[in-house]
């Protein structure tokens, strides 16, 4: 079972040459400006570059604007999924989606209180394809917080309806240390990691990531 993984908010190109080594399937850049990982279009765009010609590429936004969207159209980066992290609704989502003529990575925050046939309801709206991908993370826990990247946990039990597929990112206070339990309760195959694999104020450690992707390999090794 290949299980794949996302380091999402990459901004130095120190890190890229690590992922580079890596089995890292997926890299993000963010575009949301309140972020501490929020990178320029021009930065993106050269890093895009650097890394190996396999891994896919991602754009974060939270509600863009098409101002937005025109930018990133106009400038030089790669890109190969549009990842969409705030109250976008199901027909702006279908415009992204033409505009841009990519695929979608559609994100849903989850906690103690979701409840699970409302949020069916709400991703089944959306009508995504094939190659589109859901993501479940923690919701913040006051209006005040950015929408991701929060190092926060939630019950991935929670997700036993979606065990063994393959549309789904696990997100969400994932670490080195947790990603086996997360992986056996989830049964996810497709993991995002961003603060997991940080020292400090949005930097990627490149020491945390290795042990990240290892632990990753080892559940994979282990359960084969």
């Amino acid at each position: 079972m290949k299980i794949s993984i996302k380091i999402c908010g990459i901004a130095k190109k120190e890190t890229v040459q690590v992922i580079n080594m890596l089995d890292i399937s997926y890299v993000g850049f963010v575009f949301f400006g309140k972020s501490k990982r929020y990178i320029s279009l021009e930065e993106a765009a050269d890093l895009s570059h650097i890394l190996r010609d396999d891994i896919k590429v991602v754009a974060l936004y939270v509600d863009p604007s098409d101002s937005e969207l025109d930018a990133l159209l106009q400038s030089k980066m790669r890109f190969n999924y549009i990842q969409l992290h705030g109250q976008e609704k199901p027909k702006r989502v279908l415009e992204i989606k033409q505009k841009m003529q990519c695929d979608i990575i559609k994100c849903f925050a989850i906690d103690e209180n979701t409840n699970l046939s409302e949020l069916d309801k709400n991703i089944a709206h959306y009508e995504l394809g094939e190659k589109d991908k859901i993501l479940f993370d923690a919701k913040p826990i006051t209006d005040n917080d950015l929408p991701g990247g929060n190092g926060r946990v939630f019950d991935w039990r929670i997700l036993d309806k979606y065990a063994m597929t393959e549309q789904f990112f696990l997100s969400g206070g994932l670490t080195p240390t947790n990603i086996h339990r997360a992986l056996r309760v989830s049964k996810a195959q497709n993991v995002d990691v961003s603060s997991g694999v940080e020292v400090q104020n949005g930097h990627k450690d490149a020491a945390l990531i290795t042990q990240f992707v290892q632990a990753v390999e080892n559940y994979t090794a282990c359960s084969n």
